[in-house]
Parts: C-alpha cells; sequence; structure tokens
C-alpha cells in the first residue's frame, strides 16, 4: 500500500482558522449601556461582532450582549428625533 493510500480517509491537519481559541470570560456585571457615548456603543458593537463573525461557531451570550447595546443605541436615536 502507497501513503496515499492509507491515508485517505485522514484529513489532514487542522487549519488554524478550526482552532478553538480559548474562551474568554464575560462580563457578568449589569452594564447601563445608555451611559456610554455613541461612539463608545458603535465601537463596541462593531468589536463584539467582529470577534463573532471570526469565530466558526455561533456564540449567543455574546450577540444577546450586542443586541442589548443596540438597543440602547436605538432609544438614544428615538430621543434625539423627538
Amino acid at each position: 500500500m502507497t501513503a496515499t493510500e492509507t491515508n485517505k480517509g485522514d484529513p489532514g491537519a487542522m487549519p488554524d482558522t478550526l482552532k478553538r481559541s480559548p474562551q474568554t470570560s464575560l462580563v457578568t456585571v449589569p452594564v447601563d449601556y445608555r451611559a456610554l457615548s455613541a461612539t463608545d456603543l458603535v465601537k463596541q458593537i462593531n468589536d463584539d461582532y467582529a470577534i463573532i463573525l471570526g469565530s466558526e461557531r455561533v456564540n449567543l451570550s455574546r450577540a444577546l450582549v450586542i443586541a442589548e447595546k443596540l438597543d440602547a443605541l436605538r432609544v438614544r436615536a428615538k430621543k434625539r428625533k423627538e
């Protein structure tokens, strides 16, 4: 048997993009996102969203934190229109 025949079922080395990075803990203390400036909220949203997009699996808890930030920004924008 040749090396090619014996490795047919072996996909080879795992690409770095598929390797899991260490789990980072999320802040468990409630945060009042309304106290942050719009610029800070946008930066945090973009940073958090980039982490989610870069990950190979969906991370619901991070997405929910982003939703809280987006909601705070939405409320602020609504108040400015009034």
